[in-house]
């Protein structure tokens, strides 16, 4: 077909359990997330796997965009919901940021809600879309491109309290295409990354911090949108598509430890005149994992997901090596650990006598995918972010 693409999207998991010989595995079902395209978010909600994006049918069975497995098969929630870039859970209750439209509305909201029985709109004040959501000292962080409307008009950030929508001081403002795109907490402060020139009334470009009070600065900020971020003790790792970072070289990825920024070695680049990104970032085996859009990292070759180990880079985690990755990665787009396992998600092409679907499992030797069955296949462009990925259940080893 005409302008259609055929690319493989999954949720893989690198198990730190090593196993002698791997196999096909089909513990979520025997043919998986197929029809429209690919997965956006994943998030573990009581106890179960809910995974949304761009697909009609998981299992065999009409899902509309969004499932849940419960450890037997998969199961709908509700109607559906289509636009979800992230999901969450705050406060017991499942949460889905993205852009969606209502039925013969014109407007795109960005938050809803899962009330047990069907999806529901948490606001209609907030107008345009949900890139990021944290939980910051009991509640919601909500981060985006989009207006709160209200007596005084919150933009791009706000905190839900109480039923309310309340302002971070003045939010964040001056970025042409103004957004948020990721969201930690770090030291007991929120720190925003995005796309962004200024910070309640501090000037400070692409990354902030807030102290529940009042905005500050990371020395000059970073050069170029900040897409990821991830605390590790006394360390906060930023990154993105910048190549510098308070006016010092960083490609695409900045260690702050308390006091400056530094560049984690050569950081991350691209052979071709590509640029590379870096969309997620998460600490597993007590190396930081960054994946994204890349063949090198700090001088190695690299297909797209990388280690540092504190001092020097690793072409691959521990126990990913040529041999037993899929043959081409295109891009990871989202990383998260359960149950000691390494969880990627992104455009993943499999071949060399195994597949890697929508979801599959590292088994220590193997990527094997949870579920078995066809590919994905999409007429779906470029798909810039993921959301934020969380625990999954995934079977012992």
């Amino acid at each position: 077909m005409a302008n259609r693409f055929l690319f493989i999207v999954n949720l893989a998991v690198l198990a730190g359990v090593g196993v002698a010989h791997g196999g096909w595995s089909t513990q979520f079902g025997p043919t998986g997330l197929v029809q429209m395209g690919y997965v956006t978010a994943a998030v573990e909600y009581e106890g179960d796997l809910v995974v949304a994006g761009f697909f009609n049918t998981a299992g065999g069975d009409t899902v509309n965009h969004i499932a849940r497995w419960d450890g037997e098969r998969w199961r709908p929630l509700g109607a559906g919901l289509w636009g979800v870039e992230c999901l969450a859970v705050h406060a017991g209750r499942l949460i889905a940021g993205g852009k969606f439209k209502p039925e013969g509305g014109v407007r795109f909201y960005g938050l809803s809600y899962w009330d047990g029985e069907s999806w529901q709109r948490l606001s209609d004040q907030l107008e345009g879309e949900v890139h990021a959501l944290v939980s910051y000292r009991g509640d919601l962080i909500v981060g985006g491109r989009f207006t709160i409307h209200g007596e005084t008009p919150i933009s791009y950030i706000a905190r839900w309290y109480d039923g309310s929508w309340l302002p971070l001081g003045q939010g964040v403002a001056r970025g042409g295409r103004t957004r948020v795109e990721a969201l930690e907490v770090h030291a007991d402060e929120l720190i925003v990354g995005g796309v962004f020139g200024q910070a309640g009334q501090v000037e400070t470009f692409h990354i902030a911090r807030w102290d529940g009070r009042q905005w500050h600065a990371f020395g000059d900020g970073a050069d170029d949108a900040v897409y990821a971020l991830r605390s590790s003790g006394d360390h906060l790792y930023a990154a993105g598509i910048f190549q510098m970072m308070s006016g010092d070289s960083a490609s695409c990825i900045a260690d702050w430890d308390g006091v400056s920024w530094s560049p984690l070695g050569d950081g991350i680049r691209m052979k071709s005149p590509d640029l590379p990104v870096v969309n997620a970032l998460e600490i597993w085996r007590g190396e930081l994992v960054v994946a994204g859009k890349f063949d090198m990292a700090g001088g190695l070759t690299a297909g797209s997901i990388a280690t540092w180990d504190g001092s020097e880079w690793r072409s691959r985690p521990p126990g990913f090596d040529a041999e037993t990755r899929p043959v081409k990665v295109q891009e990871v787009l989202d990383l998260t650990v359960c149950n000691e396992r390494l969880v990627a998600g992104g455009k993943m092409q499999g071949g060399a006598g195994f597949l890697v679907n929508n979801l599959g499992l590292w088994d220590g030797g193997h990527w094997d995918p949870l579920i078995a069955g066809q590919g994905v296949e999409s007429g779906v462009g470029e798909m810039k972010y993921l959301g934020a990925a969380s625990c999954c259940r995934v079977p012992a080893l």
